[in-house]
């Protein structure tokens, strides 16, 4: 559920009724929903739980993209994405696009370069968890380009339709854009049915009222965007077989449409009001009707010019000893230019029903009659009614109109028309006659003006919120006030319908074995937890007891560093889910490894911990390397806290040396390290991968070869990682090392010259082979 949202940039909803009084804020369209950033997350992230299996950003990635043509390659391995983050800076109603970030929550990176005259070599690697990853970042286009919402029946985000895609590794715009522009054509390579995220669905209305037709997506900043990131998506609708709206641009003259405290608007225009909401409502208690639309005075008004009620059946008492029945047609108007009829109008902030006429001025049978053996006989009728509603909020977010006038009141006089057949025993208690008549009449006629309130207010506002405007987990708008200021406003939360429920937390990052408690909203009865891994079909998920007590997976039940796992509760035909990521560490750095020279650029570092905090950087260097802080640039991104490794001058005297760089969460303890294999001297020889020696799968064979073949009598290092190489290059795995790559080295003394060279090995993080593929020429 969503907490206390506080945001001053907001208007307060006073202001925001003010704004709206000024004049219909519709822009030509039926109505409009507004819900804020955090809604839009929420919905985005409900989204990817719930489809999961066929979700875009949850599909494996695995290709490479060439950086530098013939020279550097990024390699990416199984990598999949979070949900979205949007953000409003620099955005208007103008705006099609909408700033979004999605950050990698799976996989590993590798960087290969061929130095002139060599093979091809590791100089990167980066392992991706959710507490540290890079993020794709674009624009991403709002609506749908035909804009029919009974084609596509929701607001959606196309992954592949979107531009200015940066993935954040890298120092250089060219870099980011280069994997950007990898990842949107893996997007673009989806089927079109499946590479999209779900805003908000238009629900199914048939024969209800605003059934929506078209719609316009825009995005809106609130006033401090550029530091908060807060705005709102509003979606401009058109109903069935209505023409859209203005297309809204930067000078709409609005302000923010959402209230500060709430999460959502509705806004119905008074011409959708009045003449669908008001002539339907009408129209469903008489027969063939007909309207006249207009606004005297600035008053909105719909007035009946033609139509009278379905008949009803009125039961009198006419004397001690019989009971007749009248059928009743109670007409909505008087004779043709005479003003006595039924018409509604909006005015100061109410809707007024005034109906009066008597069917003493028809020329036809009159509308009290029965049929006897003396033929018909009856009476006419003088009909006074008199309602002002104003919308009212319930506690359960559901809106309907009140009667808001203590003085309104039906009045109802059956009169006797001079020439009337009325039976003996009907004229002599006429009296008794007309007063039970009166009296049962004036019941049905509050009942029908009731009937046309609930046709406004309960089956049409308010089944146009709670049915026709979904997110996804069967959440809707849930009001907390209601309005009249000139269109219908509506403002409140979102939240899951009666039919729905949801999981709080929906979202948490979780040590391997740790456990977490689960609540579902009020409502839900009787709850079945399960859970299961969506990284890998039965797999291990962990546990959930009755309670909603989550019991994270031991680490050493699944391979890898997380394990996702979607945790649902049922109860009856409803379901709500959440999603787990179980982690093995509780702080990551990237890149864990990476090759450096004393005379090289600045390599940039990014790390994450378990509760997001702030981070300590130290760094041991030999040849003085240092860290700093990261210089903003224009048009590259990187994470706060990231910081860049400053190469030194000096030297240890080696041919290389390790530096070490270490991030310390200072709450907890934790640390994690990365490494620089830091070059001092020429690089001479090289190290590879002998294919053609048969080795046991956790083993891999290497030589050094000078260029004439493999060298005998190298001398073998192991300097960081796990596992051990003996004197003859055969390199040995630990799969139970937490240093998931092996930086080894080999030194030859030769009377030219002393050869030296290093490899990284990704393993166990990278396959064998896929490493071999990686480094072949």
């Amino acid at each position: 559920m969503k907490g206390d949202i506080s945001n001053r940039s907001r208007p307060s909803e006073v202001e925001l009724l003010e704004w709206m009084k000024q004049k219909s804020r519709a822009l030509g369209w039926d109505a409009w929903l507004a819900y804020d950033g955090e809604t839009a997350n929420d919905s985005l992230h409900r989204d990817y739980i719930e489809r999961w299996e066929v979700h875009p950003l949850a599909r494996p990635v695995t290709g490479s993209v060439a950086l530098v043509q013939n020279r550097i390659w990024e390699y990416f391995y199984d990598v999949r994405f979070g949900t979205q983050r949007v953000r409003f800076s620099g955005v208007d109603l103008g705006s099609v696009h909408l700033p979004m970030s999605i950050r990698a929550n799976m996989g590993a990176q590798l960087t290969v370069d061929l130095p002139d005259g060599s093979l091809r070599r590791v100089v990167s690697l980066s392992r991706y968890t959710p507490l540290q990853a890079p993020r794709l970042d674009f624009l991403a286009r709002l609506d749908d380009e035909s804009g029919l919402a009974e084609d596509a029946r929701q607001v959606h985000i196309d992954l592949s339709t979107g531009k200015d895609y940066l993935f954040s590794i890298g120092n250089t715009w060219v870099v980011q854009d280069t994997v950007g522009a990898f990842f949107k054509a893996r997007f673009d390579a989806m089927n079109a049915e499946s590479r999209y995220s779900i805003l908000n669905n238009f629900g199914s209305l048939d024969g209800g009222y605003l059934v929506p037709g078209r719609f316009c997506a825009r995005p809106i900043a609130a006033l401090d965007a550029s530091e908060s990131g807060d705005g709102a998506i509003v979606v401009l609708i058109a109903a069935k077989d209505n023409e859209a709206g203005q297309i809204p641009d930067g000078d709409a003259g609005w302000i923010f449409p959402v209230p500060e405290g709430l999460n959502a608007s509705l806004l119905v225009s008074r011409s959708a009001v009045m003449q669908r909401l008001v002539a339907d409502a009408i129209g469903s208690v008489s027969s063939a009707p007909e309207f006249a639309y207009g606004e005297p005075g600035g008053e909105p008004t719909l007035e009946v010019t033609e139509g009278v009620l379905d008949p009803i059946s009125v039961e009198a008492v006419v004397s001690p000893f019989e009971t007749t029945a009248y059928q009743v047609g109670l007409p909505l108007v008087g004779m043709p230019g005479d003003r006595d009829r039924l018409r509604i109008s909006l005015v100061d902030g109410a809707l007024r029903l005034n109906w009066k006429t008597s069917s003493s001025s028809l020329n036809q049978v009159p509308t009290f009659a029965t049929t006897g053996p003396s033929g018909i006989s009856g009476m006419d009728t003088a009909l006074l009614a008199k309602r002002q509603w104003t919308y009212r909020a319930n506690s359960d977010g559901s809106v309907q109109l009140d009667s808001s006038e203590p003085g309104s009141q039906t009045w109802i006089q059956p009169l006797y028309r001079h020439g009337a057949l009325l039976s003996s025993v009907h004229y002599e208690n006429f009296k008794r006659l007309s007063e039970g008549v009166a009296e049962e009449l004036e019941l049905r006629a509050d009942a029908v003006i009731g009937s046309i309130a609930d046709h406004i207010g309960k089956e049409g506002i308010d089944r146009f919120r709670s049915d026709g405007l979904l997110f996804p987990g069967g959440w809707n708008v849930r009001a907390t006030s209601a309005h009249f200021p000139w269109d219908t406003a509506l403002f409140g939360t979102t939240a899951p319908q009666s039919s729905s429920f949801s999981i709080d937390p929906s979202s948490v990052r979780l040590m391997a074995g740790g456990t977490q408690k689960f609540s579902v909203s009020s409502g839900a009865g009787a709850v079945q937890w399960t859970t299961e891994a969506l990284d890998e079909p039965g797999g291990e998920g962990g546990s959930v007891s009755s309670d909603g007590s989550y019991s994270a997976p031991a680490a050493e039940s699944f391979s890898g560093d997380v394990r996702l796992v979607r945790i649902t509760a049922r109860s009856g035909d409803k379901q709500a889910s959440a999603v787990v990521s179980v982690l093995t560490r509780a702080l990551d750095i990237n890149p864990l490894v990476f090759v450096s020279s004393t005379t090289d650029g600045r390599t940039r570092l990014s790390a994450g911990s378990l509760d997001a905090g702030e981070l300590n950087w130290t760094i041991s260097s030999e040849t003085g390397a240092t860290l700093e802080e990261v210089v903003p640039q224009e048009g590259v991104i990187f994470d706060a806290g990231d910081r860049n490794y400053v190469p030194g001058g000096g030297s240890s005297g080696r041919a290389f040396s390790v530096d070490e760089i270490t991030v310390g969460n200072p709450r907890t303890g934790d640390s994690q390290a990365a490494f620089v294999m830091v070059a001092e001297s020429p690089l001479l020889g090289v190290i590879k991968v002998d294919d053609e020696t048969s080795v046991p799968p956790d083993q891999v064979q290497l030589v050094f070869d000078a260029g004439k073949g493999p060298i005998a009598g190298a001398s073998w290092a192991l300097h960081v990682g796990g596992g051990s190489i003996d004197d003859n290059g055969l390199y040995t795995l630990d799969p139970s090392s937490a240093v998931p790559f092996a930086l080894v080295t080999a030194m030859y003394s030769d009377p030219a010259a002393d050869l030296f060279n290093f490899m990284i090995l990704p393993l166990p993080l990278v396959s064998l082979n896929d490493l071999r593929h990686a480094l072949a020429s």
